[in-house]
This record gives C-alpha cells, sequence and structure tokens, in this order.
C-alpha cells in the first residue's frame, strides 16, 4: 500500500495511518492472518452477544475490541475478513476429516 493510498483510508476511516499501514503488513502473512483470528476468538467475537450480570460490561468489552480490529481490517482490505472466515471453515474441515468426524454444516 503507498502511501498516499494509506492516508486516503486514514481520511475516510479515521484510522491512523500508522494503523492503517501496520495492518496492512499483518495481512499479507498467512500466520498474521490466523494469529489475528485467534485474538478475535479471545475477544468473544463468535460468542453470542448478549450477556447478563457482573460480567456483562466485560463481555461486551471485550466483544467491542475485536469489532474494532474487524473494522480496522475491513478499513484495510474489505475482503480480508470473509476470506479468514472461509479459510477457518476449510481448515475446519480438513482438521475433522483427518480425525475420521463428519462436519455436515461445512459446504463441501
Amino acid at each position: 500500500m503507498t502511501d498516499e493510498e494509506s492516508t486516503d483510508k486514514s481520511q475516510e476511516t479515521g484510522f491512523s495511518v500508522d494503523h492503517i499501514e501496520g495492518m496492512s503488513i499483518l495481512l499479507r502473512s498467512t500466520q498474521s492472518c490466523c494469529t489475528l483470528l485467534y485474538i478475535l476468538g479471545l475477544c468473544g467475537i463468535y460468542r453470542t452477544g448478549v450477556f447478563e450480570g457482573n460480567e456483562a460490561a466485560f463481555r461486551n468489552g471485550e466483544r467491542n475490541i475485536g469489532l474494532q480490529i474487524i473494522n480496522l481490517i475491513h478499513a484495510v482490505d474489505p475482503q480480508a475478513y470473509p476470506k479468514f472466515l472461509i479459510k477457518m471453515h476449510e481448515e475446519e474441515a480438513n482438521r475433522m476429516a483427518a480425525k475420521g468426524k463428519t462436519n455436515a454444516h461445512v459446504a463441501e
């Protein structure tokens, strides 16, 4: 990504140029993408968004961090996150197949 592209994306999205450029670098590496998915999982992005009691604010705060990461990914490359999800499903299906299990909801 050029400096001009980073500046344009920064102005469009409100993220800093450094954050845009940093995420752009991360998105070039498969290992970094896997790590980002792991972090998003820790943030609770894939859990239900409804919480009650004392942990509600904490869980919603975790989830908000994950949503901000997804927003930054989208600001850099709108196609990156959907590609991550497809790849994650494919890898899960391959792991299940290697273990001799089937996963009917994963499309072939």
